[in-house]
């Protein structure tokens, strides 16, 4: 199954799953902005959680100090167009394109304990919880672990297989994280 009818597909059937759980759904090429509901019953959803893992060349402090500034993370994620974070509260607004329509959502930051992880859940928008743990492995090195968890309409994981779909975001977040990787050796060499 190629990656772009996947996208379509996830797309197309979460808007409909908005509209079916209350919210009608504008779609442009710019946002998807709910309305008003209509008293529609909830349809049900699945949590789905994805787990990715990668050794980085620099210090826990040094990677935790990229990512969690956290308007840079457009640079190694593609998907994501903009971030904009407010240190004061701790909440963020996203949006990530896909096939040329903008997502967004807002999340708010649970745990953040430098140089070891940051938390976070959404409070609008997509639905999607995580975390990123630095743990030290000596002078210079660290693993980085990035959890995500997101929510995906059931009827949503009926028409696509749940494992493909699981697959793209897995792959997805390890690109990104190799990106990262890619970044922070950038930032030494030119420390050095």
């Amino acid at each position: 199954m190629n990656f772009q009818f996947i996208a379509l597909v996830f797309v197309g059937l979460s808007r409909a799953f908005a509209f079916l759980n209350g919210a009608d759904i504008f779609l442009s090429k710019r946002s998807i902005l709910p309305r008003q509901s209509h008293g529609r019953k909830p349809l049900t959803c699945k949590w789905v959680d994805e787990v990715v893992s990668l050794d980085i060349p620099v210090s826990s402090e040094k990677a935790f100090g990229v990512y969690s500034n956290l308007s840079e993370h457009p640079r190694w994620s593609p998907w994501l167009c903009s971030v904009n974070y407010d240190r004061m509260n701790g909440t963020s607004t996203w949006g990530l394109k896909m096939l040329g329509f903008r997502i967004s959502w807002e999340a708010v930051n649970t745990v953040v304990e430098p140089p070891r992880e940051i938390s976070w859940k959404s409070t609008t928008g997509l639905k999607n919880r995580g975390q990123v743990v630095f743990t030290e492995k000596g002078s210079e090195r660290c693993l980085m672990t990035l959890t995500l968890s997101y929510d995906i309409p059931n009827a949503v994981a009926r028409v696509l297989k749940i494992q493909a779909v699981q697959r793209l975001v897995k792959r997805t977040l390890l690109n990104d994280l190799e990106r990262f990787r890619e970044i922070l050796k950038e930032n030494a060499e030119k420390e050095h």
